[in-house]
């Protein structure tokens, strides 16, 4: 009887965001063809991380329903034009609501590729309704999903009463034995949440920024994993701190949608400094267009919103 194999270090990679190592670990694992379809359907969602169109395609193959074909077909459509995903938001929705049986029978793996597609597109509210609780409600990736797609909703409420369920669900496992590498996944997702709200206390800025280092110190630094700890340190006012590790995430990969979002946050913020100087407008304009439309979560455009509204107040 052949060992069952330990699917950990990929787990835990993919989690992080340290998406070369995870495609390094699975395919030392086993040939492709061998993979569980939780593990190629994640594979498939890191080589779109790594914009690897052919590994994508090559992938598809593997993959044996029509309908998880089809919408992978569409992120591979959006790559290769190399357009925003919101300008195909519309045909993607048709494709993953357009034959409700077949919907109503994927898995969670298979939901969770078209969950990432619409929200890729802007499209919170169906990527939510493709996770319904009653689907995944023992799939911790689909529920730490949620609870970023609400962030996009700006229903912080919702968030973290889906926090709190992550929470208690992951101290069930705990207590059968089964951690597998879904800690990392709850560390983040605690710290995410800490970073969105407005409310949050410097304390829980800081133990998200701690768990933020430790993971790093321990695996190794990531996109994900720095611009984490560039929005605790931007929290915390730590502004030279918070440029440096923005850079260092830069340097990783300079067209991850998180590095782009805080780099134009970064540079909304210091053209919002030179408002006096009317040269400055259209480069202030520019980055917090860019955020509005593809990062609408943003920490920085949650409070500029809060900050507008005390103005409009003020005026009345």
């Amino acid at each position: 009887m052949e060992a069952a194999v330990d699917w950990y270090d990929f787990w835990n990679y993919y989690y992080l965001g340290k998406y070369q190592a995870a495609n390094d670990v699975c395919t030392t694992l086993l040939e492709p063809n061998q993979w569980p379809r939780s593990v190629l359907l994640a594979v498939i969602r890191l080589r779109l991380a790594l914009r690897d169109l052919e590994g994508i395609r090559a992938l598809r193959n593997l993959v044996n329903d029509t309908w998880t074909s089809s919408v992978i077909h569409e992120l591979i459509e959006t790559l290769q034009k190399n357009v925003p995903p919101i300008d195909d938001g519309e045909r993607l929705r048709s494709v993953v609501f357009g034959d409700g049986s077949a919907l109503d029978a994927v898995d969670e793996a298979g939901r969770l590729l078209a969950a990432l597609a619409l929200q890729r597109a802007g499209l919170y509210l169906d990527a939510l309704e493709t996770l319904p609780l009653s689907r995944c409600e023992n799939d911790a990736e689909s529920r730490a999903c949620r609870i970023c797609l609400w962030l996009h909703l700006n229903r912080l409420d919702r968030a973290q009463l889906e926090q709190q369920a992550l929470e208690h669900w992951f101290e069930r496992q705990l207590a059968d034995g089964d951690q597998r590498a879904v800690g990392t996944l709850v560390q983040l997702s605690r710290a995410t949440l800490a970073v969105a709200s407005n409310d949050a206390e410097d304390v829980a800025i800081e133990a998200a920024l701690r768990s933020c280092r430790d993971l790093a110190e321990r695996y190794g630094p990531s996109t994900k994993l720095l611009n984490l700890t560039y929005l605790c340190l931007v929290r915390l006012g730590r502004t030279e701190a918070s440029e440096s590790t923005l850079q260092q995430a830069m340097n990783l990969d300079a067209q991850d949608p998180d590095t782009m979002a805080n780099t134009a946050a970064s540079a909304a913020k210091t053209s919002m400094m030179m408002m006096a100087f009317p040269e400055a407008a259209t480069a202030t304009q520019r980055p917090i267009e860019y955020l509005r439309k593809y990062a609408p979560w943003h920490p920085w455009i949650r409070a500029q919103d809060d900050f507008e509204r005390k103005l409009r107040g003020l005026a009345t």
